[in-house]
């Protein structure tokens, strides 16, 4: 941890030199010494962007680092001001802009060789996570997938008497009256708790026998689908209080989605055209017609529509179904199968790359699927929907969505219905740029496809 603290600081302050460097021409010359000393405080002042836990939240990062510019800027314009150094505003904001984005490119290399060793598991902390519920499970599911974030699973700690010996593939490594136990023998330097898994007399003690650990403590707040920029924190006579800002999808909200989707839909179907017309080429010559498959899928409000796809299998492949039923390999209401022997050649290499899915740009244009939003359920699938899962039905399918960028195939069933009710209590036009910007790289990683 200090070796990385000590790299990145040389980072920022390569990165503030080159700042300087950039603006050598217009800098004052009578007292460069004084301005080379102001530029040493500023570079100070930047390591507080040091936290290396703090690499892996990007908009937390930005604030601090623009944070971090700004004083700096004001320190060089305070220091000149006391000593009389004659310093140009122009200069100071040429200066700010400079560093800002050479700063800002150190933090993303940065942050990009720390998830590189993370992944690889050079780095991050064995973590212990409390509880054996769903909730508890949700948690550990997520770090296994995303082993960027630096938290290796050691297991489960159970809440109340030993249930089973693993779970999930991991072992339950004993009780929360055994937890400091547990630490030591994992060297473990995270712990999460599940809040929905733990009474909170239970907690209050738990909290207590960490304290006296050298071990980071998390506690979620079992609030799955709750966004936590939706949550803010607030003292009342000693208690803490979560803050819930209430999801608002008005109607202009909705006006701009499909102004986007509209625009997004457009341009691609555009650029991508060409690419279409080769694809429903070699679906007819190598299997025949059709060449587009239709189904049947449920949008928002529980209305039925027609969903478009490059046909992937054989053209009897629905009647088929009964066949391969038996080896279903998904849980839940999903049905999947990796080997799937109606897919055809083509379709595996279609499917793979996600360009059986070109066909529902045309959906998008008829307003009945948006760019981003849930997967599109069948309805096979929602007639066995309770109140929570119809919440999803809400707003209208996506071409893509959070479910697509963490996984895909790979994700169980809760985990879909988890993203999508996530996706729907906290829509906004960034996320769905996000969700956007990360499809590409998912499509060309091909994780979770099959």
């Amino acid at each position: 941890m200090t070796i990385l603290t000590v790299l990145s600081a040389v980072l920022d302050g390569l990165a503030v030199a080159g700042a300087f460097t950039l603006n050598a021409e217009a800098a004052p010359g009578e007292r460069s010494t004084i301005v080379a000393m102001v530029a040493v405080v500023f570079a100070a002042v930047l390591v507080g962007l040091k936290d290396r836990r703090r690499l892996l939240a990007p908009v937390e990062e930005l604030r601090r680092l623009v944070k971090g510019v700004s004083a700096g800027a004001v320190g060089i314009v305070l220091v000149s001001f006391a000593l009389h150094v004659e310093v140009s505003r122009g200069w100071v904001v040429a200066l700010w802009a400079t560093s800002t984005a050479t700063v800002g490119l150190s933090r993303l290399i940065a942050r990009a060789t720390i998830k590189s060793l993370n992944s690889r598991r050079v780095l991050g902390r064995a973590t212990l996570v409390v509880g054996t519920n769903d909730e508890a499970r949700i948690i550990a599911r997520i770090l296994e997938r995303q082993p960027w974030r630096g938290y290796h699973v050691a297991g489960f700690v159970s809440v109340g008497p030993l249930a089973t010996a693993r779970l999930d593939g991991h072992a339950v490594v004993g009780t929360t009256a055994q937890v400091a136990d547990a630490v030591a023998r994992h060297e473990a330097g995270v712990v999460i708790i599940a809040g929905t898994a733990t009474p909170p007399a239970e907690l209050l003690e738990l909290t207590r026998v960490l304290e006296l650990l050298d071990v980071e403590v998390r506690i979620s707040p079992g609030l799955p689908h709750v966004a936590a920029s939706r949550m803010t924190v607030a003292a009342m006579d000693g208690l803490a209080m979560l803050c819930l800002r209430k999801p608002q999808f008005t109607r202009f909200q909705s006006r701009v989605k499909r102004s986007f989707d509209l625009v997004v839909a457009s341009i691609l179907a555009v650029i991508l055209a060409p690419v279409a017309l080769v694809i429903a080429m070699a679906v007819w010559f190598s299997s025949g017609r059709p060449v587009i498959f239709r189904q049947l899928r449920v949008g928002a409000g529980g209305k039925l529509f027609t969903i478009y796809k490059f046909r992937t299998m054989v053209p009897d492949a629905e009647l088929r179904l009964d066949e391969v039923l038996g080896q279903n390999q998904a849980d839940g209401l999903l049905f999947k199968l990796h080997d799937d022997p109606r897919v055809t050649r083509l379709g595996r290499v279609l499917r793979r790359w996600g360009l059986d899915e070109l066909p529902q740009l045309v959906n998008v244009l008829k307003g009945n699927m948006s760019m981003v939003g849930p997967r599109p359920a069948l309805l096979t699938e929602t007639t066995s929907y309770d109140e929570r899962m119809r919440s999803r039905l809400r707003v209208l399918p996506g071409l893509t969505g959070l479910w697509q960028v963490n996984g895909r195939h790979e994700l169980l069933f809760d985990d879909y219905i988890r993203y999508d009710l996530y996706y729907v209590d906290n829509w906004s036009l960034g996320l769905d740029l996000w969700v956007i910007a990360k499809t590409i790289p998912a499509l060309l990683t091909r994780r979770g496809s099959h």
